[in-house]
């Protein structure tokens, strides 16, 4: 893999640190090439170069906060919870991240080509989390018929509820706590048939 030219990786690291800048400070809607561009020092062009959209600017500049690493499956299912509750306590508790959060769930919601990208990553980040029950459901840990979307849900949302909702910290003794409450009761969620 060829190495990227130092310019135009500080010329990048410079777009994406403005774009956060801005968002946080008009929101998505606010927010504009023109200004993003004038704030880093480069041309439009620069940022065309390297994102189509605004929208996909926006996403590599909240992936540029490195978060939601990938995880080496351990081969346990409460390990492997555990490991992807606590890199997911690491992203909630980042301040720049809780508060960039609602801003983009709200921007998805009204903006077509944000509301896709958006989508993207978030099926490719949840499917982490699939492959952790699929392997589980594999190894005999879980019943074949779990609900899987489901099962992500419930285990899942206390930590974006405590944190989003009521901007309460989490930490791993909480992600902890919710991984032993719930595990027991994850087999029972299985698929309903009519």
């Amino acid at each position: 893999m060829a190495r990227e030219d130092p310019r135009v990786a500080r010329s990048k690291a410079k777009i994406l640190a403005s774009t956060l800048e801005q968002l946080e400070e008009r929101g998505y809607d606010g927010l504009s090439i023109e200004g993003i561009a004038a704030s880093a020092g480069v041309g439009k062009t620069t940022i065309y170069r390297h994102w189509a959209t605004k929208a996909a600017l926006v996403v590599d500049a909240i992936g540029s906060l490195g978060f939601m690493e990938d995880i080496e499956p351990t081969g346990d299912l409460r390990a492997d919870l555990l490991a992807h509750l606590t890199m997911l306590v690491g992203v909630l508790s980042d301040e720049r991240f809780s508060g960039l959060f609602p801003t983009m769930i709200d921007a998805a919601r009204r903006h077509e080509d944000l509301r896709a990208v958006h989508r993207a990553m978030t099926a490719e980040r949840r499917g982490r989390v699939v492959a952790i029950f699929e392997a589980a459901i594999a190894r005999g840990e879980l019943p074949a018929d779990l609900d899987v979307e489901l099962a992500i849900d419930v285990v899942a949302a206390p930590l974006f509820y405590r944190r989003i909702m009521f901007d309460t910290e989490v930490d791993e003794a909480y992600a902890a706590r919710v991984v032993d409450a719930l595990l027991p009761q994850v087999s029972a969620l299985v698929v309903q048939r009519p």
